[in-house]
């Protein structure tokens, strides 16, 4: 994911703040030598490298999972004892749902999109916005709208008449 312009990138991470926000535990029998190393991107099984958290699922992927240089890998339990010796298999009953929670804690910016638009709000002065609700710029609230607080009204929305 590691591109110019993309999102910004948090951490590096420790292997077990990791484990700790996402509730998991690191395979017993995985390589223990690893587990001060830290996590410092998401990558695919195919591209991953020692310091990358990746996943596996898919049984078909098995020899692409053998075969990967990820150093951190979310993993079903049934598959742990298969993962490379310089891997570090993180076990889950979900590892594609538990990637994408490690991909909102690396690179917290992408589960927010970004302003498209610089100019102001249009609210109407009927709107009830309530306290600690987010409009970005170039968001559109209608007549009699009522927004609650902690929503958050992203640019380019259009939030019609007597929405609640």
């Amino acid at each position: 994911m590691e591109h110019p312009g993309f999102f910004q990138k948090a951490g590096p991470f420790e292997l077990n703040q990791i484990c700790e926000i996402l509730k998991l535990e690191v395979q017993p029998s995985s390589n223990s030598s690893r587990e001060n190393l830290r996590i410092s991107n998401v990558a695919s099984l195919a591209t991953a490298g020692q310091n990358d958290l990746s996943f596996f699922e898919d049984k078909k992927l098995l020899d692409v999972f053998k075969t990967s240089k990820a150093g951190f890998c979310l993993v079903p339990e049934q598959f742990a004892d298969q993962a490379p010796d310089d891997m570090v298999a993180i076990i889950t009953k979900t590892p594609h749902k538990s990637f994408v929670e490690a991909i909102a804690v690396i690179y917290p910016t992408a589960t927010r999109p970004e302003r498209t638009s610089s100019g102001n709000q249009l609210i109407d002065e009927t709107a009830l916005i309530e306290e600690g609700a987010i409009i970005e710029p170039g968001a559109i609230i209608g007549k009699e709208a009522q927004i609650g607080a902690g929503t958050i009204i992203s640019s380019g929305a259009v939030i019609g008449y007597r929405t609640y």
